[in-house]
């Protein structure tokens, strides 16, 4: 991780003109700088995965200011109360809409900046057929893990 900071700290001077002190910390102190707004970094790696296929998973569990997972003390009224009425929406399309909207306020406001997502790549034989992509979060690292039963060896 070491390495990987210092091409980050070397990538804000280059493209950016930023100087960045890197401050190394043992866990338990990074931890304890978080959970308080008068300490947390103001620049901090960081990151996230889903953990199930929903909107609520990113924008109410890790923006909301309520949110035990927001560690920028960022706070948007109108954000909390958008995704609030989306997480009890019974309706899919109105859900949807309201997730929408709280996410433009994000974009908007950039509390975060998204600097990588990780990705995997697979090749799957022509001959197998069902194969899906990301269909869970538990399929883990080969889509469609968990319902083996849809996929179907034709030869």
């Amino acid at each position: 991780m070491a390495t990987f900071m210092s091409w980050m700290q070397d990538q804000f001077l280059t493209n950016l003109g930023v100087n960045v002190a890197l401050e190394p910390v043992d866990e338990k102190v990074f931890d304890a700088l978080l959970n308080s707004p008068a300490t947390a970094p103001q620049l901090v790696y960081g990151g996230w995965c889903q953990d199930y296929p929903d909107p609520q998973d990113w924008l109410s569990l890790v923006f909301r200011s309520d949110s035990a997972l927001n560690y920028l003390g960022w706070q948007n009224k109108q954000f909390d109360e958008l995704t609030r009425q989306a997480d009890g929406e019974q309706d899919a399309t109105t859900r949807r809409l309201l997730y929408k909207q709280a996410q433009q306020i994000l974009i908007a406001d950039v509390p975060a900046v998204f600097m990588s997502y990780s990705r995997s790549a697979y090749l799957v034989k022509p001959y197998m057929k069902g194969m899906r992509e990301n269909s869970s979060p538990a399929d883990g690292n080969i889509p469609g893990a968990t319902d083996l039963t849809s996929i179907d060896l034709a030869r």
